[in-house]
């Protein structure tokens, strides 16, 4: 099955940290008590207004305590407006990387939230100029029943690998409203194909 490949201007818009004031998710953290060094990758469901809805730790390294507590943290935040491709505001799903590490300063530690953890899939075989790998960078609109509704990638690659990465992101478990209903939603990703060997 062919997915649209649209154009930039179609304005698939996924939810994100964009604009965020990172002081005040730092000062967010630490009247938390989400205490450096703690690392989690964390998946946030976003309603169409930039509220976060859900939010699901994965994995993890750090203190337990300072770990339980950054998804309450989290979920007082206000992500940036998410639209599907006709330009209206959608559902949308987040995943991110946060990282609290000392700087030196115990009262001052450095919050990092880094959007789009790599997501890898395996192939028989690569495109020749591709060398070892090959990342696509996507947003990818999805239907409340899990089909891949439009994809859109910057990168110049192959468009079979864009459908199988937009295929593989819908078929994940999709974003549910306050009722427990599936809804449409808009997110991002970024995917490395590697060999089957590789």
């Amino acid at each position: 099955m062919a997915l649209p490949l649209l154009a930039m201007a179609a304005a698939l818009v996924a939810p994100g940290f964009a604009g965020a004031d990172a002081d005040a998710l730092n000062r967010a953290f630490a009247e938390g008590r989400v205490y450096a060094p703690v690392a989690a990758v964390v998946t946030l469901d976003v309603a169409p207004d930039g509220t976060i809805i859900a939010c699901q730790m994965g994995q993890a390294e750090g203190d337990k305590s300072s770990l339980r507590r950054i998804c309450p943290v989290l979920e007082k935040q206000r992500l940036s407006r998410t639209a599907s491709a006709d330009g209206q505001a959608q559902f949308g799903r987040v995943v991110a990387v946060v990282s609290i590490k000392e700087t030196g300063d115990d009262a001052h530690p450095l919050m990092q939230v880094g959007e789009n953890p790599e997501m890898q899939l395996k192939v028989n075989q690569l495109p020749k100029d591709a060398g070892s790998t090959l990342k696509v960078n996507l947003t990818l609109q999805v239907s409340a029943e899990g089909n891949a509704v439009a994809c859109e990638s910057e990168d110049h690659v192959p468009q079979p690998f864009v459908n199988a990465a937009c295929r593989s992101l819908a078929s994940q478990p999709g974003v549910a409203n306050a009722d427990g209903n599936p809804v449409p939603y808009v997110t991002s990703a970024a995917v490395r194909f590697v060999t089957q060997g590789g």
